[in-house]
């Protein structure tokens, strides 16, 4: 009896605790930086404190809805992306950036790369808008390349340019990692890594604000700190630990976890920040004005729009 009671106790114990906790909805899309995010939600300093949902969207289209009310607290999305909602008004901010460049060009063959090679052949460029198609276009415009010389496949995700690709149906295809790392073990070359060309080309880093964590605006400054540093050391985590890590992802990606440990020294992933990523942000968005039709010419970055 009194052990009965004793569990009852603390059945409801734990059921006050959590009441009592903040909520967080945490969200993001099936790439490596959901990696990090489920380290955050599993990390004491979280957990602890806060009752935590983490989803993944299943798709870009599930992403644009659930951000068009933004009915959530936290998640990894495309940095330019970022600015565009906080500009129209989303009550979000810049925490820090976390990915910073995990894209290349896949091919069957293994001849030299050079922009002028696609001419007259077919490429396929995941989810038209976002970020591969972005950076894509951005370094095609660059580096000269004729745009009515190519043919562009744009696929509805990053699984279907795979498959675009392993079934022959295009001679190249932009992949992300970990699909890259995949495509790769079954025959295919990287026949140009776009973080290094961006480099290259721009006379910068060999890198690029890919993705970065936002916040809503209501969380307080020592809030913003306490996320900050559980995400830098997530990131950490999986270059400290890349079999777990892995494994987390295969549970997220549903892609084998060798696969996606193979990934990891393929993609830029490091927790900046956004006071210390500025500079950098500031110029990717200049050289985005430059080069992207679809990108309105107004990144004056204010300081509100930094969380941290």
């Amino acid at each position: 009896m009194v052990k009965k009671q004793r569990d009852g106790f603390q059945v409801c114990q734990k059921k006050i605790n959590k009441a009592m906790k903040k909520k967080l909805k945490v969200r993001g899309l099936k790439v490596p930086p959901s990696i990090i995010l489920s380290h955050f939600c599993n990390d004491n300093r979280i957990k602890n404190y806060y009752d935590v949902s983490f989803n993944l969207w299943e798709s870009k289209n599930a992403q644009d809805k659930e951000l068009d009310v933004f009915d959530f607290d936290l998640c990894i999305i495309p940095t330019n992306l970022s600015y565009e909602l906080y500009k129209s008004g989303y009550p979000l901010k810049l925490l820090c950036v976390n990915i910073w460049g995990i894209l290349h060009i896949m091919s069957k063959g293994n001849e030299f790369f050079s922009w002028s090679n696609l001419h007259g052949k077919s490429i396929a460029v995941p989810i038209k808008g976002n970020m591969p198609d972005t950076i894509f276009k951005v370094l095609a415009k660059k580096n000269n390349c004729d745009f009515e010389k190519l043919d562009i496949i744009y696929c509805e995700s990053y699984q279907e340019a795979y498959q675009f690709l392993i079934k022959g149906k295009v001679d190249f295809a932009v992949l992300p990692e970990p699909y890259a790392s995949d495509i790769e073990l079954k025959g295919f070359n990287r026949v140009l890594n776009l973080q290094d060309n961006w480099g290259r080309s721009f006379d910068t880093k060999t890198r690029y604000p890919q993705a970065c964590t936002v916040i809503h605006e209501k969380f307080s400054m020592e809030e913003y700190r306490n996320f900050y540093n559980v995400l830098k050391s997530s990131s950490k985590k999986i270059y400290e630990d890349p079999e777990d890590s892995s494994k987390v992802g295969q549970s997220l990606l549903g892609i084998d976890s060798k696969i996606i440990n193979n990934s990891f020294k393929y993609c830029n992933l490091e927790t900046i920040s956004g006071s210390d990523s500025l500079k950098e942000i500031q110029l990717f968005f200049e050289i985005l004005n430059n080069f992207s039709n679809n990108i309105n010419n107004e990144f004056n970055i204010d300081s509100n729009f930094i969380a941290l």
